[in-house]
């Protein structure tokens, strides 16, 4: 992977790998825009149909999104915590900060973002390791998983009353 010097690596996952199709490609240099139309095939040794890729796609996108929710409210916590609004508690309760994948330092196996977000990781690189429709097991892990999330959130919305 090519970076930056003195900037960071992105994370993985990286995102969904987008379907074939036709797409264009715009480059914008000086409010001058260039347009190139682009055609993407699909690997012609894969036989896939299109419609288990698209729901291959669809439940990335959604593990995706989660995702970004669930960082997303993690930076809102330890900003909550260090403004002083929330107690060391209610941040360790919800964002993680044990040594263990954000477990508590009990070793309780509740939820937090730290764990909800490890998992999403987890299942985008699972859904998207084979050009194939994900598995009834990580469909069903994937739904476990952002309604962990969305019950977290609930709670984050209402410690932050």
């Amino acid at each position: 992977m090519s970076t930056v010097f003195g900037r960071s690596v992105p994370v993985e996952p990286e995102g969904p790998q987008a379907l074939p199709g036709a797409y264009q490609i715009r480059l914008t240099v000086d409010a001058k825009s260039l347009v190139q139309p682009l055609t993407l095939v699909m690997d012609p040794r894969v036989a896939t149909t299109s419609q288990d890729l698209e729901k291959q796609f669809a439940l990335e996108i959604k593990l995706a999104e989660g995702l970004q929710r669930a960082n997303q409210a993690t930076r809102e916590i330890h900003e909550a915590r260090a403004a002083g609004r929330i107690g060391e508690e209610t941040e360790r309760k919800l964002a993680g900060g044990g040594r263990r994948g954000g477990e508590d330092e009990s070793g309780s196996g509740a939820p937090t973002l730290a764990r909800v977000s490890g998992n999403l990781a987890q299942l985008i690189s699972v859904v998207d390791s084979a050009d194939a429709a994900p598995t009834a097991q990580a469909s069903a892990a994937a739904e476990q998983t952002l309604a962990q999330l969305d019950e977290l959130l609930k709670q984050w919305e209402a410690a932050k009353k």
